[in-house]
């Protein structure tokens, strides 16, 4: 006799339907929505402050219309292009159509390049993210390994020698260190070509470049990081447990570790981007936002150099929140401070 199991699951427990709510991370809640709204607004007055002071720079330092004439041009002549320009105008006029230009993303016209310095300024990004990615890929296989491998043995030879050549990484000029790279690599050994852009062999000096002074902080922070968390007593106690060192580290000191190696990450990818790539980019005459940063400023060319500094602060900004973000997922104890 056979006897039937009737189902008494009535839709609920563990088979009951997942809701959009469910399927939403447990970091992104309503606190973290809050966070968020917050920074786009704190991020959007900085980018306005940063663009107010080019403003005024440009404006009161610059001679753009007498750049663009010819060498010889009466006072007339200049007086005309100024009002073509709108700079002969009261400042606070110029400003309120500056500010209604910027919230259009209407920067203007390249005065170099007759075109517009918005798209000349995305034009040239591309390259300089492309070496950044290069760099900041080298720093992170290279250099964090090394700050761990020292951290797992403070005093010895090892760790003596990755504070030598992160120290080096962090002393040695970026201008003398591209030289000898050329002067070695391109010119002795003709390995790599000596300038220029268009394949990943013209990347690999500028990046080698980029990549030490990054990879010297980033060594030394991570030594210092993981050596504060093996000092922590959860970590005492997992080895009082019996786990092996190399459990300890995968599960417990390396995600409490990672948050000031991306807060270094982030706050060092700024700084490639507003300034060690415009040392390496002029020196590898690299087609790059650095160089037409550079090039803005010898043409006074007002208008590009506006868009260079207005997407410059856009990029640091979107940096800063994604690792803000990502700082939120690696440590959820920030998202309730």
């Amino acid at each position: 006799m056979s006897t039937k199991i009737i189902s008494t699951n009535t839709g609920t427990g563990l088979n009951k339907p997942r809701t959009f709510r469910d399927r939403i991370p447990a970091w992104f809640d309503n606190s973290t929505l809050s966070w968020l709204g917050g920074r786009l607004l704190t991020s959007v007055v900085a980018v306005a402050v940063v663009m107010t002071a080019v403003f005024l720079v440009t404006r009161l330092i610059s001679d753009p219309a007498r750049r663009m004439l010819p060498l010889g041009a009466s006072q007339e002549q200049i007086d005309a292009l100024n009002a073509t320009l709108g700079l002969s105008d009261p400042l606070y006029v110029q400003y309120i159509h500056f500010l209604g230009d910027l919230v259009t993303l209407n920067l203007g016209e390249s005065i170099w390049y007759h075109l517009s310095s918005l798209e000349v300024a995305l034009g040239r990004l591309p390259s300089t993210l492309s070496l950044l990615a290069i760099a900041l890929g080298i720093s992170i296989v290279v250099f964090v390994p090394m700050g761990i491998l020292a951290s797992t043995r403070p005093g010895s030879l090892v760790d003596r020698l990755v504070t030598g050549v992160s120290l080096a990484g962090l002393s040695v000029p970026q201008f003398w260190l591209g030289a000898m790279l050329v002067l070695v690599f391109s010119v002795g050994l003709g390995w790599f070509p000596t300038s220029g852009a268009g394949s990943l062999s013209h990347a690999i000096l500028p990046a080698v470049t980029l990549s030490l002074s990054l990879g010297g902080r980033l060594a030394q922070v991570t030594r210092t990081s993981f050596l504060d968390q093996g000092k922590m007593p959860y970590v005492t106690m997992a080895r009082a447990k019996g786990f092996s060192s190399l459990y300890v580290l995968r599960k417990h000191v390396l995600r409490n570790a990672l948050l000031p190696i991306l807060t270094i990450i982030s706050w060092d990818s700024a700084r490639m981007i507003t300034g060690h790539a415009v040392i390496v980019e002029v020196l590898f005459a690299r087609p790059g936002f650095g160089r037409l940063v550079i090039e803005s400023v010898k043409r006074q060319d007002f208008t590009q150099l506006q868009a260079c500094v207005f997407v410059g602060a856009v990029v640091i900004v979107i940096v800063n929140i994604l690792t803000d973000i990502l700082a939120r997922i690696v440590e959820p104890r920030r998202a309730s401070k």
